[in-house]
């Protein structure tokens, strides 16, 4: 599992989007381990994504690592990581 999306994601310069943008990872992977098959948590708009993470490409580096792919208009989690890595990946981004 290619990590370095991390340290990119440390070097954001501003402090509010390093913040946010980290923050909101670790909500998408902590609703996965909370509830793994809720469709909910599974499918993310893709217009949604790309607008929100369209300035730092290592947030949607840490999306692929997390297993989501993108399917027509959703990024749609294929539930290939374990929970333990999934853990591992919050205790990385906080």
């Amino acid at each position: 599992m290619d990590l370095s999306f991390i340290n990119n994601l440390r070097k954001i310069n501003d402090e509010d989007d390093r913040l946010g943008t980290i923050t909101l990872l670790i909500d998408i992977i902590s609703n996965l381990l909370n509830d793994r098959n809720n469709a909910r948590n599974n499918t993310l708009p893709a217009n949604y994504i790309q607008e929100t993470f369209q300035k730092y490409s290592a947030a949607m580096d840490c999306l692929l690592v997390v297993g989501f792919k993108q399917v027509s208009d959703d990024y749609v989690f294929d539930q290939t990581i374990s929970n333990e890595q999934l853990q591992e990946l919050v205790k990385l981004l906080e």
